[in-house]
């Protein structure tokens, strides 16, 4: 079922391997949250989930499970310095509900926001919904992205460095 803060206090943690989604603001202000693990099945990343938690750092990696990363999810975490996104499987990240309905996984407004630190993210080609705003104050990202990628088209709309990367594969399925 879905994590709250009050399952979870600020330490650094492993989730539970059946966990699909962070509640909004679960660890919002965790500003001793050094490192965290995210399992494969997490599929929504809510609202300031993340918000501010300034001792995360270094690489984070979202499974390819993961279609939503909701408003303000990574907001004010200066010190992450790069972010990769799995490719899923093909359709792994359709999904119908949520703040952005889309046939492909979904980024909203102020995610990655006031991340000084930030330097790369890598946003794989099925991520297909971006909003606005997304990387605002995160003044030296490169998106790292596919030729003809939403990321990419989001990249130059936005006036956002950006790197190609060698076309992906789905992952195959069983």
């Amino acid at each position: 079922g879905p994590y709250s803060r009050l399952t979870v206090g600020c330490k650094n943690t492993k989730l539970p391997s059946d966990l699909t989604e962070i509640e909004k603001e679960a660890f919002s202000g965790c500003t001793s949250l050094t490192d965290i693990k995210f399992n494969n099945g997490l599929q929504r990343i809510g609202d300031s989930a993340f918000l501010g938690c300034t001792g995360l750092n270094g690489e984070i990696e979202l499974p390819s499970s993961v279609f939503e990363i909701e408003g303000k999810a990574f907001s004010g975490c200066e010190n992450i310095e790069s972010v990769r996104i799995l490719l899923g499987k093909e359709g792994e990240k359709n999904h119908y509900d949520g703040e952005c309905e889309s046939k492909g996984g979904c980024i909203s407004s102020g995610a990655f926001e006031q991340c000084p630190g930030l330097k790369s993210i890598e946003i794989p080609a099925d991520i297909l919904y971006m909003k606005e705003n997304i990387f605002d104050g995160s003044d030296n990202v490169t998106i790292l992205c596919n030729r003809g990628s939403r990321a990419r088209e989001y990249a130059y709309d936005n006036n956002i460095k950006y790197s190609l990367l060698e076309t992906q594969e789905f992952q195959k399925t069983d």
